[in-house]
């Protein structure tokens, strides 16, 4: 499989949608008092075994999602330019893809701790199930959005050792951000989903209704994100980023036009990029703040 060709299946540029949350999972336990000055710095190579988890993961789960959406992918006049729909690539490639990316997956969480390797199975079941969803149920939304809960959430795990209600909210900040930008992604294929019985939530609830259900969940992202920095009593560099991100949310809300489906694919990128971005760069923010003063 060509480079270019593995590129255009998973996406690679989408990375910037979810592996900056799990590096804010990793980087929000050092906030907390005293967790930096019992760190045990000389397993500094987890860092690379999170990175290499997410990489697994991510790849797994488009593999998967190609592999198994690859019929309705080639009927969808959206989709039907993907690699697997042209032929660049075959089943049995992005399966074999797939099985080392799961392989590379819990492989690394093994190498993390124990925890994360006992958890690992239930993330690699639901990142095949996703994909079946959408032919059942209009919540596949939330669904894609449980996978994603798990990126950080493990992330502090692999930091701390065990979880606890932090890494829950940040978990839960993520779901509900991703439900939200996944229905207003799917606004694209609201008539195709419709013509063939494949369920949405804008398939089932109409344009109006669908963005306002995402203006809700990303309220919803904001409240998780304060409350998370109420619970590790995070300062103010912090709620310059969540400020930042309630900005992007409204701006990219007061961007869509309920009829017109042909920028939301750049507007569902820029901003599941800046918000992750943003709450990256603010949390590290934070933490230096809380070492250096």
């Amino acid at each position: 499989m060509r480079l270019s060709v593995l590129t255009n299946l998973v996406l690679i540029e989408q990375t910037l949608f979810g592996l900056p949350w799990v590096l804010t999972g990793a980087i929000l336990p050092f906030a907390m008092p005293g967790f930096i000055e019992t760190f045990p710095w000389h397993n500094w190579v987890l860092w690379i075994w999170i990175v290499f988890a997410f990489i697994g993961a991510r790849t797994a789960g488009m593999s998967l999602n190609r592999l198994i959406d690859r019929e309705i992918d080639q009927a969808n006049p959206r989709t039907r330019n993907r690699a697997l729909p042209k032929g660049e690539t075959t089943p049995f490639q992005v399966s074999m893809l797939a099985w080392l990316s799961i392989f590379l997956f819990i492989f690394s969480c093994a190498m993390i701790n124990p925890l994360c390797f006992t958890l690992s199975p239930v993330v690699v079941l639901l990142l095949w199930a996703y994909s079946y969803t959408k032919r059942f149920t209009p919540f596949c939304h939330l669904f894609l959005g449980l996978i994603q809960f798990f990126g950080p959430f493990f992330a502090w795990i692999a930091i701390t050792g065990t979880w606890g209600l932090p890494p829950v909210l940040l978990g839960a900040a993520l779901m509900t951000s991703i439900t939200a930008n996944d229905i207003i992604y799917t606004l694209q294929d609201l008539e195709f989903d419709r013509n063939h019985q494949l369920h949405s939530i804008p398939a089932a609830l109409g344009i109006d209704r669908s963005l306002l259900v995402a203006r809700i969940l990303h309220i919803l992202t904001v409240l998780l994100l304060t409350g998370l920095g109420l619970l590790l009593r995070l300062n103010i560099v912090y709620y310059i980023g969540v400020a930042v991100i309630a900005y992007l949310y409204y701006y990219q809300h007061t961007q869509l036009n309920p009829r017109d489906s042909s920028r939301i694919d750049d507007s569902f990128s820029r901003c599941n990029t800046l918000v992750a971005v943003t709450l990256l760069v603010f949390s590290v923010g934070d933490v230096l703040c809380s070492v250096l003063l």
